[in-house]
């Protein structure tokens, strides 16, 4: 059963420091009597994520698609998730934020995961590596994973590399030789690297 008490929240033009607080809200709001001492301990030990978690999409009928995969694997996997929507052609610059929590006890323990969504529109999807680098939990793993055949020559991707600690992709989709040999160079060179990880071998 999953228990998903956070409200999905959109802003317009939003800046890190007001998507954190609202994260923030979204999380004690879990729980009743949010602003006591004991509401805020139980909250804490119900985060307990494990990593955190980038996934980038190409468009928004992708993004449904991503978030119930994700929704599935945070039973198991409590992470800090955030999910890029980059629309580079989209006329008007725009950034739009949603945030939500879910509490998870199909495992017998009681997790929450937390989640924003950062849909950039424009000149701002430009900049989507910086805007998602001061959301992560500084102490935990980042993970990226980009569905599909990465976006070699994109900034975006060398940027993500930049954060990320780990790469996933899936070379069964979408992927030809080429694409494997830019695969091997992200994990050897010294600017960007991240290990590589292949869900068509898990």
């Amino acid at each position: 059963m999953i228990q998903n008490h956070g409200e999905l929240s959109a802003r317009t033009f939003v800046d890190v420091h007001a998507i954190q607080e609202e994260l923030d809200q979204v999380r004690w709001g879990l729980h009743d009597g949010a602003g006591s001492e004991a509401a805020q301990h139980a909250a804490a030990e119900a985060r307990a994520s494990v990593c955190n978690l980038i996934a980038v999409v190409s468009n928004e009928p992708e993004l449904g698609a991503i978030s119930s995969v994700l929704d599935r694997l945070s039973v198991t996997n409590p992470s800090r998730t955030l999910i890029l929507l980059a629309q580079h052609t989209r006329a008007a610059d725009k950034l739009e934020a949603q945030v939500s929590a879910q509490e998870r006890t199909e495992s017998g323990h009681r997790v929450t995961t937390e989640r924003v969504v950062l849909h950039a529109h424009g000149e701002p999807a430009r900049h989507l590596a910086s805007l998602a680098a001061p959301l992560l939990i500084s102490d935990l793993p980042v993970i990226l994973w980009w569905p599909g055949r990465p976006q070699f020559d994109n900034p975006l991707f060398d940027d993500l590399c930049e954060l990320a600690d780990r790469l996933v992709v899936d070379t069964d989709d979408g992927f030809d030789d080429p694409d494997l040999a830019r695969l091997l160079t992200v994990a050897r060179r010294k600017q960007a690297q991240a290990s590589i990880g292949d869900l068509n071998w898990a």
